[in-house]
């Protein structure tokens, strides 16, 4: 190569290593614009922020949702729905969870079940009563649960137990045939303990409910423990 070439500037750059061309700048460079390559790792923690967020708002609507519903639904079951209307957090609740998208993903993976509720509607505990009587109709015990030999069906049957809370919230013409069901229900259960005790004549099972104390009540009860009675039902040896 002559060196005409290696002395003309701005053609090439003479080091000691090698001839190295010089370095231009880009067309973006040169107007300002310079955006900077793909990094799959910044991309793949975006989305998963990005799907940890909307799995958050998703179980944050559905307990908004939940809270509202058993917060009108309790107090003012009448009025529910103008009450709802009027409240734009419970409307963007309630919109975002019936949305079909949101309420397929819900239904499929379990996220509808709802996280929140309104603590002053708590669940309704049922004191069951048994009393055991000989045929002279003499009481030999009293016992508030069946023979259970597993602690499973102990939870089984005091959740079973709020069925009952129909017999208290609606009138008999409105339960119809569910009375009756009730009843053969409670009966049963009578029936149950009266057959596992062969000294047993017959068994009476009382319902009863929690009647709590009020707020105005409460600094100066105490010990405050009373029952409202619900329904009885007996059964008797054939």
């Amino acid at each position: 190569m002559p060196n005409s070439a290696l002395s003309t500037p701005g053609l090439w750059t003479n080091t000691s290593a090698s001839l190295i061309p010089p370095l231009r700048p880009s067309t973006a460079e040169a107007e300002g614009d310079f955006y900077p390559p793909f990094n799959p790792i910044i991309m793949y923690n975006f989305s998963k922020l990005l799907g940890i967020g909307v799995l958050l708002f998703i179980i944050i609507a559905n307990a908004a949702h939940t809270a509202f519903d058993s917060y009108y639904g309790f107090y003012y079951e009448e009025s529910k729905t103008e009450l709802v209307a009027k409240n734009p957090a419970a409307r963007m609740a309630a919109s975002v969870c019936q949305a079909e998208p949101v309420r397929l993903f819900c239904g499929y993976t379990g996220f509808g079940t709802g996280y929140g509720f309104f603590a002053p509607n708590v669940a309704s505990d049922f004191i069951t009563l048994y009393e055991v009587q000989d045929e002279c109709g003499e009481s030999l015990r009293q016992t508030n649960l069946p023979p259970f030999h597993h602690k499973e069906s102990v939870i089984r049957y005091l959740s079973a137990t709020g069925m009952f809370l129909d017999k208290i919230t609606k009138d008999s013409a409105e339960l119809g045939l569910q009375k009756e069901f009730l009843d053969v229900v409670q009966r049963q259960l009578a029936d149950y303990v009266r057959r596992r005790d062969p000294a047993a004549a017959s068994v009476t099972l009382d319902l009863y409910l929690y009647d709590y104390v009020t707020l105005a009540a409460a600094p100066e009860a105490v010990l405050y423990e009373d029952l409202f009675y619900v329904d009885s039902q007996t059964s008797t040896r054939p």
